[in-house]
């Protein structure tokens, strides 16, 4: 199948999955962020990366379930734009089925757990 422009489909989705993969922290800027104090100062240093919008989402008083959140809100988007690009989706298809999975494993742990509504619906994404 082509693209407009004569692109196939396989080089689309090839250069958009590498374009990215660009976007991934180096090694540096992993360890800037691993020397961040607190969360404020983590924060702000993230402001300067790919990850400046998840970031911005998250409110005060930061904590580390907020973060967490954030981040697979910016994963589960990544995932779901290349299944878009991808002419053979399933397998990214698979794995994006594994965010749902993921909270269903964590409502189901909840409710064993005896915990109710509003303690449950902390740990879960549904983006």
């Amino acid at each position: 199948m082509k693209r407009e422009g004569g692109i196939s489909d396989e080089v689309y989705s090839s250069v958009k999955a590498f374009a990215s993969r660009g976007t991934i922290l180096p090694r540096t800027g992993l360890e800037t962020l691993a020397e961040a104090k607190d969360l404020e100062d983590l924060a702000g240093r993230l402001k300067g990366t790919i990850y400046s919008d998840a970031v911005s989402r998250v409110s005060r008083p930061y904590n580390a379930e907020k973060f967490e959140m954030a981040f697979r809100e910016h994963l589960a988007a990544i995932h779901h734009a290349l299944i878009y690009v991808t002419p053979k989706p399933s397998l990214l298809i698979s794995y994006y089925l594994k965010h749902i999975a993921w909270d269903v494993k964590t409502i189901l742990k909840g409710k064993a757990l005896g915990m109710n509504y509003d303690e449950i619906a902390r740990h879960i994404n549904l983006y």
